[in-house]
């Protein structure tokens, strides 16, 4: 009595864990796992620049999109990665809106920031830096940090 009450119980749950297993492994099939979906990039920057947008790329490549919240003229000097994991390895190249640095932006501009590194990254990797960059408001020389993070596409 007992082994047929057991065997009825697990024909009519088995066929309930069965769907509920097929469901999960098409999600799974479909990305909705992924550690790309889960993780979204991130951005922060300390004044006078607001971050608002970030794309990490397999080719080392950190690009950064920043707006200008000061309502005078910066000048942005030097740029350099610190802290990097997996580590920059130093800068191939360093440039806004496709200009090397120096670089003057405008009150209130928008500006696009790429950052080439030496050391190769692959796709997967999670990628957390400081960028520092070296700008001159009203010839005051000051230093400010843009916290980034995120999967390298």
């Amino acid at each position: 009595m007992k082994l047929e009450s057991f065997a009825e119980f697990l024909l009519t749950y088995s066929w309930g864990l069965l769907i509920i297993g097929m469901v999960i492994s098409t999600m799974a099939f479909l990305g909705y796992f992924d550690i790309k979906n889960l993780i979204p990039p991130r951005c922060e920057a300390e004044p006078p620049f607001k971050c608002i947008g970030l794309e990490v790329k397999n080719s080392s490549t950190i690009e950064v999109m920043l707006r200008s919240q000061s309502n005078d003229t910066i000048l942005i000097s030097t740029l350099t990665v610190l802290n990097a994991n997996p580590p920059c390895g130093g800068l191939v190249n360093a440039s806004v809106n496709g200009q090397v640095l120096p670089f003057i932006i405008s009150p209130r501009d928008i500006i696009k920031l790429d950052v080439l590194c030496k050391t190769p990254w692959f796709s997967g990797d999670f990628l957390d830096a400081d960028i520092q960059l070296t700008y001159s408001i009203n010839f005051s020389l000051l230093n400010t940090s843009i916290r980034v993070n995120g999967i390298v596409e």
